[in-house]
Parts: structure tokens; C-alpha cells; sequence
């Protein structure tokens, strides 16, 4: 298995497209909830708004079903 991990370990990784990284930035901010994203450098205003209003919409439709 060893074997098999360090194979896997030196294949050369495939460049992320600069909307693969805003994705995984989304995931890590609305999913995880983690405020320190993996790729900082195609951040924008835009996306930290947007996931701020998706995490609070959110919450809110969390509430609203547990008030049920």
C-alpha cells in the first residue's frame, strides 16, 4: 500500500483553471466553514459576499425548519 501512495505521490498534479480554485474556495467557506481558503489568489470581494449570504440564507432555512 506504501507502494502504491508513493506512486500516486509523484505523479505530476494537473493545473487547477482559475474557476476549478473559486470552486474549491466556495467549498472550504460555505461547506467547511473555514475562513482560510486554499487559493487566496482568486479571491474577490464578490465571492466573499456571496458566501457570506448563502451561509446566513442557510441558517436561516435551518431555523425555520427546526421551528416546525
Amino acid at each position: 500500500m506504501d507502494k502504491d501512495f508513493e506512486y500516486y505521490e509523484s505523479l505530476p498534479k494537473p493545473e487547477l483553471s482559475v474557476r476549478a480554485r473559486k470552486r474549491l474556495n466556495r467549498l472550504f467557506r460555505e461547506m467547511v466553514g473555514s475562513s482560510k481558503i486554499p487559493h487566496p489568489e482568486v479571491d474577490n470581494l464578490y465571492e466573499r459576499v456571496r458566501s457570506l449570504l448563502v451561509r446566513k440564507v442557510k441558517v436561516l432555512i435551518f431555523k425555520i425548519k427546526e421551528h416546525k
